[in-house]
């Protein structure tokens, strides 16, 4: 499937691009970057959703008496939610009702995010051999960065 996105509308959002010297391969690589640095904000959500998850749980189950058993409890929920899977992070926050309603672009997330993560650079390898193939990737990513960061912004007023 083909983006939307014109290379005029990448230019403008990224001025940078209108002055490439060499390779628009390097591009690729840093605006992979760049979409991989979304995915880590979402993460860092869902492990700030956990972690306040596991202090509300334990303060509804009174086992939070003070200021002190707050920040063990704190504390313990955030190694806790460091330690998940993005996909494990996913099920947690779609369990909560807060994110009952996104948890379709929960499931939809991640599946771009494992094949960014495991299939992106060796199944799109082909369309770095010229600057219309590597024009081609950094509309795909530029059309997945957004889908990301819509979706952290989905996040961020249900985490208040």
């Amino acid at each position: 499937m083909r983006s939307e996105i014109t290379n005029e509308d990448l230019i403008h959002e990224f001025p940078e691009l209108a002055k490439i010297n060499g390779s628009v391969a390097k591009e690729v690589y840093s605006h992979f970057g760049l979409v991989f640095y979304e995915f880590a904000l979402v993460e860092h959500s869902l492990i700030n959703i956990w972690t306040f998850s596991y202090v509300g749980e334990a303060f509804a189950g009174k086992r939070i008496q003070n200021r002190q058993e707050w920040e063990q409890n704190f504390d313990k929920g955030y190694e806790d939610a460091k330690a998940q899977t993005f996909g494990n992070l996913l099920k947690r926050a779609e369990k909560i009702e807060e994110f009952a309603d996104i948890s379709h672009e929960f499931e939809h997330l991640k599946k771009i995010r494992n094949y960014f993560a495991h299939h992106f650079m060796r199944e799109e390898a082909a369309y770095f051999l010229d600057d219309s193939g590597c024009w081609f990737l950094l509309k795909k990513i530029a059309d997945v960065r957004r889908e990301v960061t819509a979706l952290e912004d989905a996040i961020r007023p249900r985490f208040k």
